[in-house]
């Protein structure tokens, strides 16, 4: 299994500029990558409305009767409003278990698995609320930190 240790961590509260995702099983490897290069292209309109951009984050939300909600986004500070067609996502303080995924990006699902597998045989009480950074604008492909968020959890709120 691609990947490094896993471990308990706590990442601090985070602002993301990006787009609503939702969808069944079966149409997240449809939508996900329209919203990616949506994203992507709205670069230069993020860097201008926020003080300093990092990563590209994919975020697993909820899922409700079978529908995923997920959010695309691009990890900002100093944005007060997001560029139109864009919603501004902050995510409170909170613990993760963590796994570093270093492989092909078809085997991050199961990277994911793997911490929910340890989890669980920890006791831990591992949530749906997930964090996948490591997403390129150029396509690059690099090694992914994958988060799922520990029970109870600061929800995120969108604006």
């Amino acid at each position: 299994m691609p990947g490094s240790a896993i471990e308990t961590v706590s990442l601090d509260a985070m602002t993301l500029v990006g787009l609503p995702v939702s969808g069944g099983w079966q149409d997240l490897s449809r939508v996900v990558p329209q919203a990616w290069h949506r994203l992507f292209a709205e670069e230069a309109a993020i860097a201008d409305a926020a003080r300093s951009v990092g990563a590209y984050v994919g975020v697993s939300l909820a899922m409700e009767d079978g529908i995923y909600f997920e959010f695309v986004g691009q990890l900002v500070s100093g944005c007060k409003v997001a560029p139109a067609g864009l919603r501004l996502l902050h995510i409170p303080a909170n613990n993760y278990r963590h796994r570093r995924h270093n492989g092909p990006l078809h085997g991050i699902a199961a990277t994911f698995q793997s911490i929910y597998d340890d989890a669980e045989e920890l006791g831990i009480p591992a949530g749906i609320f997930k964090l996948d950074f490591g997403y390129q604008a150029d396509g690059t492909i690099t090694p992914h930190d994958l988060y799922i968020g520990i029970d109870p959890i600061a929800a995120p709120e969108t604006f």
